[in-house]
């Protein structure tokens, strides 16, 4: 199979990006202690990752709203 980028619909690439980022604090994660790096901040990061998200489609849910009104 293979898949072109150029034949994917452009707004799929975000949602798959924005689904891509719900594992990277967990790969992160595992990378970091497979060498032995334990850092215990590293736990608080798929918080930040869930609230720039939420940032990110608040926006985006205000600039559809304000394109709606006009």
């Amino acid at each position: 199979m293979n898949i072109n980028s150029a034949s994917l619909p452009p707004e799929l690439l975000p949602k798959i990006f924005g689904f891509s980022l719900n594992f990277v604090d967990d790969l992160l994660y595992l990378f970091l202690s497979h060498w032995r790096i334990h850092l215990t901040w590293l736990q608080f990061c798929s918080y930040g990752l869930i609230a720039g998200k939420l940032i990110y489609w608040l926006l985006k849910l205000n600039r559809v709203a304000v394109a709606l009104k006009d």
